[in-house]
């Protein structure tokens, strides 16, 4: 998917990561807090500030590694925490939080492909490729959080 890509385009991609992997793990905490809880808050996670929901090795080093050496890269960012206990609704208060960060990436995704179909005739071919980077990184978002992971499969001891 991004195996042949320039020096520019890569750098479109990074930033696409960053912006999109901040906004995705801020509306966690924002619906989370729009819900009760507010640990995410309590802890400076509840901004869109990139510094905070960045993780240099898995957000940036290892998908740049990704990229370069096989064409497919892995996204991660630190988790927003939350307390499903002071979620109010229990398990669907819960899953909103869940699903909060993926529908995001749904929602730009379709903004950057909304923008693609208004600006092709305006734009240069420059802008309608880096907007589809930016859209191909939401997508790609949105479909790898949707595979059904649970913690106790990621965090066996």
């Amino acid at each position: 998917m991004f195996s042949g890509l320039s020096v520019s385009e890569l750098i479109v991609v990074l930033i696409s990561i960053v912006i999109s992997l901040s906004i995705h793990e801020a509306m966690h905490g924002f619906v989370a807090h729009w819900l009760g809880d507010s640990t995410a808050q309590d802890m400076g996670r509840l901004t869109l500030n990139p510094l905070k929901h960045i993780d240099i090795v898995t957000t940036i080093l290892l998908p740049l590694v990704l990229i370069l050496t096989i064409g497919t890269p892995f996204f991660a960012a630190k988790p927003v925490p939350f307390n499903p206990n002071r979620v109010r609704y229990g398990e669907y208060g819960v899953a909103l939080v869940g699903i909060a960060g993926p529908l995001t990436n749904l929602v730009l995704a379709c903004l950057g492909a909304l923008f693609i179909r208004i600006w092709i005739p305006h734009a240069s071919t420059v802008v309608i490729n880096d907007l589809a980077l930016f859209t191909l990184v939401n997508i790609g978002f949105f479909v790898f959080n949707m595979i059904p992971f649970t913690p106790a499969l990621c965090f066996r001891t």
